[in-house]
């Protein structure tokens, strides 16, 4: 259990990939995570049925399975960390996985997320999932396409999550460093789907420092 670790007291690398199938990239996934020392690693439509097994050395995986190899989200992490899995509230539109990081102030949500492209964003979802704590990064492909976050056109999801940021109270991190080098499918049009929200009063930006990493951003006094 994560009571039984030691609280962070340094700083950690986190990055996101939308894996597009992971039963092909399992090697190629293995390779980044040891060779740029990544701590966590928040990844969707990982396309894994339950009875697929998955392991890598020295990290733990937690998943969400979606039935018929499509969707799924997982939460990659080494296996020192303090982070243990968490029940989400009943989700409409956006599959996710939850853990709860332990930290020297107080707990991170972690949430690894994806929106199928043909089911209308729900910002209840965005709401419930922002009242787990007062810090929170959910990173993922929400199929959520606007011009304020570098995308070429805007979808209606995309306009109804940036219409809905005031009441919401998050902020979305929609860098271009959201790993095109792991993919080398995934054009760059297609970051623009991902992103990261946070909803820290804190200043936790600089536990997100590596170029392989979302730099959160502190949200907005």
């Amino acid at each position: 259990m994560a009571q039984n670790r030691p609280k962070l007291t340094r700083q950690l690398r986190i990055t996101f990939f939308n894996a597009d199938g992971v039963s092909t990239q399992r090697h190629l996934i293995k390779y980044f995570l040891q060779e740029h020392n990544i701590d966590i690693f928040l990844l969707n439509e990982s396309h894994l049925e339950p009875y697929h097994r998955w392991k890598i050395p020295n990290y733990t995986i937690l998943r969400t399975d979606r039935p018929g190899l499509k969707g799924g989200t997982a939460i990659i992490f080494k296996n020192y960390l303090p982070i243990d899995q968490i029940t989400l509230p009943a989700l409409h539109s956006i599959e996710a996985t939850g853990a709860k990081l332990q930290t020297q102030d107080s707990p991170i949500i972690l949430i690894a997320a994806y929106k199928p492209p043909n089911i209308p964003l729900s910002i209840q979802d965005i709401q419930l999932i922002s009242a787990l704590g007062n810090r929170i990064l959910i990173a993922g492909d929400i199929n959520s396409k606007h011009s304020y976050w570098n995308s070429r056109i805007s979808n209606q999801a995309g306009k109804a999550l940036y219409h809905s940021l005031p009441r919401l109270d998050v902020t979305v991190t929609y860098h271009s460093i959201f790993t095109p080098w792991l993919n080398y499918r995934t054009s760059p049009q297609a970051l623009h789907n991902d992103w990261g929200i946070t909803n820290t009063k804190h200043n936790i930006y600089q536990l997100y420092v590596s170029q392989f990493s979302l730099n959160l951003l502190n949200k907005p006094s």
